[in-house]
C-alpha cells in the first residue's frame, strides 16, 4: 500500500556505503546520504564523509581481498576521491549521527539502501564496533 505520509515526508534518506569489505565488520571507506522527498524527487540535503582505513583496521574492522582488488583496478581519480579528507571512524559515526538527528529529533525516518545486508549491515556492524556494544542505537528500524 502506498503510504503518502511517508512519501511526502522530508525524512526519507538514501544511504550509500563504500567499503573494502562486504562481510560483517568490513572496512567502510565512505558514508553518503541524501535526504529527499520521494513524490517529487527533491533533494533536501546530503551528507558525505570519507573514513581513514587505518582507523577502521585499528577498531577491528577487516578488508576483503576481492574488494581491495576491485579498488586497485579503479582509476586513480576514483581511488583518490575515496580517501580525500578522511577522518577517524569514531568521528565519522559521530558526524553521521549528528547530521541525521539535526533533521528530526523524533527520529521518524524512512531509509532506503542497496539491500538490508550490505549498507545497513556494514553500518550497523560499524556502530557495534565503535560504540563497543552488541546492540547500539541506530537511526533506522529493521524493515524501515
Amino acid at each position: 500500500m502506498f503510504n503518502t505520509d511517508q512519501h511526502n515526508s522530508p525524512n526519507n534518506f538514501m544511504l550509500d556505503i563504500e567499503a573494502l569489505g562486504n562481510t560483517p565488520n568490513g572496512v567502510i571507506t565512505s558514508i553518503g546520504i541524501v535526504q529527499f522527498i520521494p513524490t517529487t524527487g527533491e533533494c533536501l540535503d546530503e551528507f558525505k564523509i570519507n573514513i581513514k582505513v587505518q582507523s577502521s583496521l585499528k577498531a577491528g574492522m577487516v578488508i576483503d581481498a576481492s574488494n581491495l582488488e576491485w579498488l586497485l583496478n579503479q582509476s586513480k581519480a576514483c581511488q583518490n576521491a575515496m580517501f580525500e579528507q578522511a577522518i577517524d571512524i569514531s568521528d565519522a559515526i559521530s558526524e553521521f549521527r549528528s547530521w541525521v538527528y539535526k533533521i528530526d529529533t523524533k527520529r521518524n525516518f524512512y531509509w532506503y539502501a542497496n539491500g538490508v545486508n550490505f549498507d545497513f549491515g556494514l553500518l550497523r556492524d560499524c556502530f557495534c564496533i565503535v560504540d563497543k556494544k552488541r546492540n547500539p542505537y541506530i537511526p533506522w528500524k529493521p524493515g524501515n
